[in-house]
Order: C-alpha cells, then sequence, then structure tokens
C-alpha cells in the first residue's frame, strides 16, 4: 500500500516504477518466493487503482545480493538503470 498514496497524488510526486524486492519471512519459503509474493501484492494493488503493471511494475531478484562486485541482473534492476540513464539534472531519478 506504500506506493498507491503517492501514486494517487500526481500533482506531488511521479511515481515512475515500482520494483518487487527479495525477502524472507515468516510468511515465504525464500528470498525469491518473497520477492514474488511482493510482486503478486503489487499487480493485486495496481489492480485495485486502474493501473497497467506493464513498464511500471518490475520483478526483483529471486536472491540476496551476495557480493557488490556481482551485480544480480533482474527487470527491476534493467528498469531503474534505464531511468538513472535517461534522468538529468534538470529531471533528476529519486529513489
Amino acid at each position: 500500500m506504500l506506493f498507491v498514496m503517492p501514486y494517487l497524488s500526481k500533482e506531488k510526486l511521479s511515481l515512475e516504477a515500482v520494483y518487487a524486492a527479495p525477502y524472507f519471512n515468516n510468511r515465504s519459503t525464500s528470498a525469491g518466493d518473497g520477492m514474488e509474493k511482493s510482486y503478486q501484492e503489487i499487480l493485486r494493488l495496481l489492480k485495485m487503482v486502474g493501473k497497467s503493471p506493464e513498464g511500471f511494475a518490475f520483478r526483483g531478484s529471486g536472491r540476496y545480493l551476495e557480493d557488490v562486485s556481482r551485480p544480480i541482473r533482474s527487470e527491476a534492476a534493467l528498469d531503474l538503470i534505464k531511468k538513472a540513464r535517461a534522468s538529468t539534472p534538470d529531471d533528476p531519478l529519486m529513489l
């Protein structure tokens, strides 16, 4: 529900994307399972507010980063890189 309020307040904030991140807790069987459950919840919330997930919601890594010198390729990481490269000092990308 965290992203729904900024999405509904477009005059105050431009939400460019939502990324599901890996997590592990008592409701998931692994970091990848947690990420997928997070992604499915994002889809459910987007449907509630009438927003298409196409080009807006992205799956993150199915595992935790083990070493900063070995990045993990994911839809979310690739989209974030694309958006960062397209940003300018006049139109910065803020995380």
